[in-house]
Parts: C-alpha cells; sequence; structure tokens
C-alpha cells in the first residue's frame, strides 16, 4: 500500500501560513480529458491550474479557456516529463488572456495518456484557496 497527500502553503507573516491540501489518488482517477469550472481573474480572486504526470512517458496537455458564456478566451499547451507537475499561475496570464472574468472554466485534455488536473481559486485579499478538481468528460 501507499498512501499520499499534499499541501501548498504560503507564509502569511506573523499570522502564520495558509494552505489548500489534496489528497493522493489512484492512477485508475487520472483523466485524459477534464473540466474545471468556477474560475475567476479579477481584483477579488485568482485562478491558477495545475497538472500532474502520473506517466513513464511525456504527456502534452492542451488548456482551453472559456468564458462562462462558452466564448474561448485562450488556449495552450505544456510538456510534462514522466511523473512530473506544473502549475500555471494564473492560467489566464499562462494563456495571454487580460480579461477580468468571473465563472469562466477551462477543459485539459491529452491524447498521450492521462494525468491528474486540479485548480486554486485563490482569494486576493487573504491568500486563502479553494481546490477545485478536474472532473473527466
Amino acid at each position: 500500500s501507499f498512501l499520499a497527500t499534499s499541501r501548498t502553503y504560503n507564509s502569511a507573516s506573523s499570522a502564520g501560513t495558509f494552505s489548500v491540501g489534496i489528497a493522493g489518488r489512484p492512477l485508475a482517477a487520472s483523466v485524459s480529458r477534464g473540466i474545471i469550472l468556477g474560475l475567476s481573474n479579477n481584483a477579488s480572486y485568482r485562478s491558477n491550474v495545475a497538472v500532474m504526470n502520473p506517466q513513464p512517458v511525456p504527456v502534452t496537455v492542451t488548456f482551453q479557456l472559456y468564458r462562462a458564456d462558452g466564448t474561448a478566451l485562450g488556449q495552450g499547451t505544456q510538456t510534462l516529463a514522466p511523473f512530473d507537475w506544473f502549475q500555471a499561475s494564473t492560467i489566464f496570464g499562462f494563456l495571454g488572456v487580460a480579461s477580468t472574468e468571473d465563472n469562466a472554466y477551462v477543459t485539459v485534455s491529452s491524447p498521450d495518456g492521462s494525468f491528474f488536473s486540479y485548480a486554486s481559486v485563490v482569494d486576493q485579499k487573504s491568500g486563502d484557496g479553494t481546490v477545485i478538481e478536474a472532473v473527466g468528460y
């Protein structure tokens, strides 16, 4: 048996730390095509998107960002080495999208194999993040 978890955190001066925790998942829970809803890019929130390649081969992931109404905002790719991890901080900046958005969504996909993906929607004032995992479709 093998158990894993991760915690990404920031130091908040004398107030301590703030963070998000993500439980480990079995390989069977990875996706080759997923969607992450509820992303924002404004004065109140920023949205980071991460992908992790659990495969022993390289995987190229395509990110496609959309407004809530389905209007395409941007697209890009990231190639991950075997067992590699990448975070777009923020997904809007990574894809060159400067517009203010609420309730946007991103699709993540790869023809090369499956991967794990999630977003961290971060409160710009407190730094507190909410994790939203990709759902396969």
